[in-house]
């Protein structure tokens, strides 16, 4: 079953490897300085992505559509994740256990609704296709940003990469992460319910 045992821990391992990420995006665009045109400008194509997701699983799977996914959460975490880019990194770890202890102890029945289980103070969270709630998936992100700052000290160093030829395919594909992300999710999809057919 992918809600248990290794499928389960292969889903989380992606989950957080994406967030890490956002974290430590943010560090290399905006560590420095806030570049706000260019971060509004992501911001909202992930928001609508988001958006677009929530609307077609709605229609597509009503009862377990996706109201609070990887991408809402990135969304989210985004904005939240600009509070933490000037702090020190043991203030950040600090609030990585605190975030982490709060999702996993915290239950409130008040917040099992879809308006507010995306906070991840749920009990009993409302059905959903892809589910990563603010609490304790944030501390992810959070991860990111100090592996960020880690980086950015050893930022010469990672310019002078030669961007060879058997690596432009990554990076093509990281330059487009958002499109390859929406498109790889119907293709899968697409294969799986072949081989369910067969």
């Amino acid at each position: 079953s992918a809600g248990s045992g290794a499928l389960k821990l292969f889903a989380r391992s992606i989950a957080s490897s994406f967030l890490i990420l956002v974290g430590i995006s943010l560090v290399l665009a905006h560590g420095r300085q806030i570049r706000w045109r260019a971060f509004w400008k992501r911001w909202r194509w992930i928001a609508a992505a988001a958006l677009l997701i929530t609307i077609a699983t709605y229609f597509a799977t009503p009862g377990a559509f996706i109201y609070f996914g990887i991408l809402h959460h990135i969304a989210v975490a985004s904005l939240i994740g600009l509070v933490f880019l000037r702090l020190p990194w043991p203030v950040i770890a600090l609030s990585i256990a605190a975030l982490w202890f709060i999702g996993q102890t915290v239950a409130l029945p008040a917040f099992d609704t879809r308006w507010l289980a995306w906070t991840g103070l749920y009990d009993i969270p409302p059905r959903s296709n892809d589910f990563v709630p603010l609490l304790p998936w944030f501390a992810a992100v959070l991860a990111g940003i100090i592996i960020g700052k880690i980086v950015v000290k050893k930022r010469d160093t990672l310019g002078d990469i030669d961007a060879s030829k058997p690596l432009k395919p990554l990076i093509f594909i990281g330059r487009h992460s958002l499109i390859y992300y929406l498109v790889h999710q119907p293709v899968l999809i697409a294969l799986v319910y072949g081989m369910s057919l067969v």
